[in-house]
C-alpha cells in the first residue's frame, strides 16, 4: 500500500462493485486504513486485493458492498464533511 497523502489526510479511492469511479476523497491519516468506510448512505469495504496502486495517488481502495456487519466492541469513528 502506497503513503498518499494529500495535506495531512489520507488520499483514498471509492469504487463501485462495478470499478466505476465514484471518487477520490481525503480522510485522517489513520495509521492503519479503516476497514469500512460509510459515505452518505453508501457502504465501501478496504479492498486489498484488486488494488494496484493507481496513478491518482490514492493510498487505498475501498469498493462499494451491500452492508458490513460491524462486531460489538468495534470501534466506530465519524467524519463530517463540510464540502459535501
Amino acid at each position: 500500500m502506497s503513503t498518499a497523502l494529500m495535506g495531512l489526510g489520507l488520499r483514498i479511492r471509492l469504487v463501485t462493485r462495478e470499478d466505476d469511479l465514484v471518487g477520490i476523497f481525503e480522510i485522517p491519516p489513520f495509521q492503519k486504513p479503516p476497514e469500512v468506510v460509510v459515505w452518505g448512505g453508501r457502504v465501501f469495504e478496504l479492498d486489498v486485493e484488486k488494488f494496484d496502486d493507481p496513478e491518482d495517488g490514492a493510498a487505498c481502495q475501498y469498493r462499494e458492498c451491500f452492508m458490513y456487519v460491524i462486531p460489538p466492541g468495534q470501534e466506530i469513528i465519524s467524519i463530517e464533511d463540510d464540502h459535501a
